[in-house]
């Protein structure tokens, strides 16, 4: 950003945002959620490398241009599915 006040600003809103999701990251790895053979910085990083992503193609395109994010995900992460395990406070789901 041009302006330094409002870069210094946003950086620290953006290092806020962080930190809370590394925590909230960190949760969800004690729990076996989410995988743990990497630092949850690294993946608060990423978490937040894709929002800004997912926000735009939802203003833009709708929730049709956004429904295949749930699979996707999966897809990253197929430990769960495979398994036949549950995340935390999760139900199975029956067809």
């Amino acid at each position: 950003l041009r302006n330094p006040s409002l870069a210094a600003r946003f950086a620290e809103m953006v290092m806020q945002i962080r930190a809370d999701l590394t925590e909230f990251v960190r949760d969800r790895q004690r729990s076996r959620d989410l995988p743990v053979d990497a630092p949850a910085e690294a993946l608060a990083t990423a978490f937040i490398s894709i929002v800004p992503g997912y926000i735009l193609q939802l203003a833009l395109l709708g929730p049709a241009g956004v429904d295949g994010i749930p699979g996707a995900l999966r897809a990253l992460w197929p430990s769960s599915a495979s398994t036949g395990t549950q995340p935390s406070g999760s139900s199975a789901r029956t067809s």
